[in-house]
């Protein structure tokens, strides 16, 4: 399809440059016609009220990871929720906070259950605003098998969080450059997320910083604004 319609599409924007690339291998589009563009995700006013916001009681003054999205096999959250059994047996007073339904919901409850983390790790199904959930947890953690761009880790940058992400080779792979943002752990690797995550923890307080900061200047890209002017100039070059 993309083939038959090419001669007449006068331009293709990517989110990533992973997709970009991938275009171009392809060679379906003239290199010329593609473009690198950001999404606009990043509503800064909104974002700076919504966080805010206070979070249920039983979650008041906790220290608590963060997952976000929907629960199917691609988020790979079975792999998060067996990690944290190991990570909480040096840090028990953690909790695991995952937002987002989908089909996989009974699958993962059954394995909290089978874990005996009924306690620790809470299920929320979908939030409309997640900022604030983002803006209290201690870190922001994403086990996808892939994602492109990967909206939730853009989202937790902007919010000067330590975001931990599977090695995907897609979108996380570049919004945290080879662990330069962040930290990446091999995909689909138990071992590999929790000895990130213990890293994350022995870090001297500076380098995170640094991380984060890096992050969060990526992370303004996305934003609505800088979507609009990178347009603009793509359509006027």
């Amino acid at each position: 399809m993309w083939s038959l319609l090419s001669k007449n599409i006068y331009l293709v924007t990517c989110p990533t440059k992973s997709t970009l690339n991938k275009l171009v291998d392809l060679k379906v589009f003239s290199k010329d016609k593609l473009k690198l563009l950001y999404d606009p995700i990043l509503n800064i006013k909104s974002i700076n009220t919504k966080k805010l916001e206070k979070l249920d009681d039983k979650f008041k003054g906790a220290d608590f990871i963060l997952g976000i999205g929907r629960l199917t096999k691609q988020k790979n959250f079975s792999l998060l929720i067996s990690s944290f059994k190991e990570i909480l047996k040096k840090y028990p007073d953690l909790k695991l906070i995952i937002l987002g339904d989908g089909e996989e919901r009974y699958k993962l409850n059954q394995l909290v259950k089978q874990l005996s983390l009924d306690e620790k790790i809470f299920l929320e199904g979908y939030k409309k605003n997640t900022f604030k959930y983002i803006y209290n947890c201690e870190c922001y953690i994403s086990s996808s098998l892939y994602e492109d761009p990967g909206f939730t880790l853009i989202e937790a940058g902007f919010l000067n969080k330590t975001v931990i992400a599977a090695d995907s080779k897609t979108g996380t792979s570049e919004i945290l450059n080879n662990s330069k943002n962040g930290f990446l752990f091999e995909n689909n690797d138990k071992e590999s997320l929790i000895d990130k995550y213990l890293l994350f923890k022995r870090m001297n307080i500076n380098e995170i910083k640094e991380k984060k900061i890096k992050l969060k200047n990526f992370s303004k890209n996305f934003s609505f604004f800088n979507h609009y002017k990178n347009l603009n100039k793509i359509l006027s070059d």
